[in-house]
């Protein structure tokens, strides 16, 4: 059976499994998962195919609207779909809520980087920093609340510094939780465009890395302050703070150019405004803690 028709009626749980949050997957206007605003995008779901509308990033199926969150290709798309259709259930209860308060509950529980992160951290060899925060937050599938967890706390801010969303890991044990989508992105409470999960304080000289654990790696190998931009279509708008100079890009390294194109758009947009910059790309395909995690398991061999 063709991926489509195996997916069709199955978008929404299919989307949350790959850590879309289930308030982006409503048939009424909201922010946009892919570049933010407020109520820009609608998810429609037109004959169960995962159809969706955004006023500035376009409209398409529910395969592209998974292409351009994860930045994979079609082949890559299809391909991790067929690994789990099969236990996707049709339809979804979807779950609304407001950003700003749920922006809010998780800010109250906010706490320093935890036992459980740091664990979570050592065992993927990553080392904690300033930008870490840990909380317990309740993980919803489908709607339903199906308990809480210790998680990993990533504030996603503006160029003003306001938190604007979280990007959160569930932990269980020190590892993570197995739940369907142990990685989400709260909806944010404003457009998405310029902001990024600052890991450190702001410095004149920063490194952007798309991934989490990517910029972390970067941080540990070249003693550079790295933030995440979460995503190439963040790595794309991304804006410094006031107080940044200089910006060193470590990009991705994509059979389809992604990463690539993300972070050549990001440096020429930066060099316009005057800004220093440069882009680093790994020899092999994947990204900078893909390489690091190489390096490392050579040298142990060795």
């Amino acid at each position: 059976m063709k991926t489509a028709e195996a997916a069709r009626g199955k978008w929404a749980g299919i989307l949350i499994n790959f850590g879309l949050d289930e308030s982006f997957l409503k048939d009424r206007h909201g922010p946009c998962p892919l570049c933010g605003g407020t109520n820009r995008f609608r998810f429609d779901n037109k004959d169960g195919n995962g159809s969706w509308i955004c006023n500035q990033c376009g409209a398409g199926s529910g395969i592209k609207l998974l292409m351009d969150f994860k930045g994979w290709d079609f082949k890559t798309a299809a391909a991790e779909i067929d690994k789990i259709v099969g236990n996707v259930q049709v339809s979804a209860a979807i779950r609304a809520s407001d950003p700003a308060r749920r922006i809010k509950l998780i800010t109250d529980r906010l706490q320093g980087c935890s036992e459980h992160v740091r664990q979570y951290l050592i065992g993927r060899n990553l080392k904690p920093c300033k930008g870490i925060k840990s909380a317990r937050v309740e993980y919803y599938d489908d709607g339903v609340l199906q308990g809480d967890y210790d998680c990993m706390v990533l504030p996603i801010q503006n160029r003003a510094g306001a938190v604007i969303s979280y990007h959160i890991t569930y932990l269980q044990n020190a590892q993570k939780a197995s739940v369907r989508s142990p990685k989400k992105m709260l909806p944010p409470s404003e457009s998405m465009q310029g902001a990024a999960i600052r890991l450190t304080d702001i410095y004149p000289v920063i490194g952007l890395a798309e991934g989490i654990e990517t910029a972390l790696a970067v941080m540990e190998t070249y003693k550079i302050p790295c933030w995440a931009a979460s995503c190439a279509n963040m790595m794309e708008t991304f804006q410094p703070p006031e107080g940044v100079t200089s910006v060193l890009i470590y990009a991705d390294n994509d059979l389809n150019f992604t990463g690539q194109k993300a972070a050549y758009v990001l440096a020429n947009r930066l060099a316009i405004q005057g800004l220093t910059t440069g882009v680093f790309i790994p020899n092999e395909v994947g990204d900078f803690a893909d390489t690091m995690k190489e390096a490392s398991s050579q040298e142990q061999a060795a």
